[in-house]
């Protein structure tokens, strides 16, 4: 090769190495350096500006998994279906179910005043500190274990 052009890659890979070409320059380089007589002192350059040339080549290999407008439309319809249904389950009282179950001596009961009357009763004979009112609940759950 003639020293003229390997004056001028000498002086391109030291702006290479400074970070000053082009790309134009730089795609100089790497068509100079993909040629089979490469000059011997510049050879140690040569698989820096190959293995950019692969990259390169590689990315381009590289298939980009991209999704039409109307797949994209239709992901986002059902993105949306689905966060307005989560909305509404959460939201929805008229789905939960409103009834009171107590059981009071091992009876079940569901009436909700029968409930909290007894409730108030039981928490008004803790207060005063009637000591029937504990042998009672304490009767309740001994009746309670036995059965089981």
């Amino acid at each position: 090769m003639k020293r003229k052009n390997i004056n001028k890659i000498e002086l391109l890979i030291e702006k290479y190495l400074e970070g000053f070409t082009t790309l134009k320059e730089e795609q100089q380089l790497r068509k100079y350096f993909q040629q089979k007589n490469v000059a011997e002192h510049l050879e140690m350059y040569k698989p820096v500006f190959m293995f950019f040339e692969s990259e390169i080549k590689q990315r381009h290999r590289v298939k980009h998994f991209v999704l039409n407008w109307k797949t994209q439309a239709t992901a986002v319809a059902a993105a949306c279906l689905v966060l307005m249904f989560g909305i509404k389950l959460f939201f929805d009282t008229d789905t939960i179910s409103e009834t009171s179950i107590a059981y009071i001596n091992g009876k079940k009961y569901t009436d909700r005043e029968l409930i909290k009357a007894e409730t108030l009763e039981s928490l008004n004979n803790i207060s005063t500190g009637n000591t029937d009112a504990y042998s009672v609940q304490f009767e309740a759950i001994e009746q309670f274990f036995d059965k089981q």
